[in-house]
């Protein structure tokens, strides 16, 4: 060991003639050469360490070793100074420092654990605060706003109090400010729904409906162009079919306090005009609640328009007698 420096020669006490007191070694002489020894140990290990290879920290530390593992925290060190490994591999339960010299890191190796949000740059999105996403994304799987493991597609579910909106849709234009797409003179498109000839989204899309706004009015608008359609024939027997309707007023269970309105019942209106109504009579879903029927009035026009022309030209009959 090239830094360790004798206080003791032995070698000339070894040849001093028997009963010579010199000859004897002393235990504080041992003494001195131990802790020569040790401080030569220390230096070494003070010294950077290079090399190639696996460098594995026991469970605790050893002794005399150039560097030393084990420390409470797991951290890798050699004599409170640092270990500079030049290629191989280094494994330890941790390390300590700030880590700003470790490059070409990739947070995929990451397996388990979790990495605290003020060790990543400011250009790190985390979840745990607002997020601005532009551009165009693709997001495979549910998608839960509010919800935990939703079970949708798209799951949004929030509490707002009776002044703020649960959602709010609009697209914004080149000028600044909220607008929809325009899709006509005066008609901007805020929800298209379309619907796709295979299974998935890359089949060809076709629109079925949309959300238009104009002015300060909505429309809720389903498809109805005529290059949609086949076996088109007028309606009849619509006055005897609209006598099959009943019409009620009636109260929701769920809002007794709320002022009574009119409708229909759901399976009544479904042997008359079927494509109006979406589920089946007293159906009940996995936990037995009720899974119930839905209505669209809308789907009740046409009956009706055909209806009231049947009259008017029974009327205009009679007044031509």
């Amino acid at each position: 060991m090239s830094n360790y420096t004798k206080s003791t020669d032995f070698a000339a006490k070894d040849s001093l003639p028997t009963g010579n007191p010199g000859k004897i070694v002393k235990g504080t002489e041992i003494d001195t050469e131990f802790n020569n020894l040790a401080i030569a140990i220390a230096t070494k290990a003070d010294s950077s360490a290079s090399g190639a290879g696996n460098v594995v920290g026991p469970a605790s530390s050893n002794v005399g070793a150039v560097a030393t593992f084990g420390n409470t925290d797991g951290t890798l060190l050699a004599n409170n100074s640092a270990v500079t490994i030049s290629s191989g591999t280094v494994t330890a339960t941790g390390f300590s420092g700030s880590g700003a010299s470790l490059t070409s890191l990739s947070a995929s190796n990451i397996s388990s654990g979790t990495l605290n949000a003020s060790r990543l740059p400011s250009t790190a999105a985390t979840t745990d605060t607002a997020q601005t996403i532009s551009g165009e994304k693709t997001f495979t799987g549910t998608i839960g706003v509010g919800a935990t493991n939703p079970a949708a597609g798209w799951n949004l579910y929030c509490e707002q109090n009776s002044t703020n909106p649960a959602a709010v849709f609009f697209n914004n234009n080149s000028s600044g400010y909220a607008q929809a797409n325009v899709v006509g003179s005066g008609i901007s498109q805020l929800v298209l729904f379309q619907k796709s000839s295979t299974s998935a989204v890359t089949g060809t899309l076709t629109d079925v409906g949309s959300i238009t706004t104009s002015g300060s009015s909505t429309s809720y608008n389903t498809s109805s162009d005529y290059r949609l359609k086949t076996d088109v024939v007028p309606l009849s027997n619509a006055i005897t079919r609209l006598k099959e309707l009943s019409p009620y007023r009636f109260k929701w269970i769920a809002a007794p306090a709320a002022p009574a309105v009119d409708g229909f019942l759901a399976h009544e209106v479904s042997p008359v005009v079927p494509e109006a109504i979406v589920g089946e009579k007293d159906a009940v879903k996995a936990d037995g609640s009720i899974k119930p029927q839905a209505i669209d009035q809308a789907k009740l026009v046409p009956l009706l328009v055909a209806a009231l022309q049947e009259a008017v030209a029974r009327i205009e009959a009679l007044e031509a007698r």
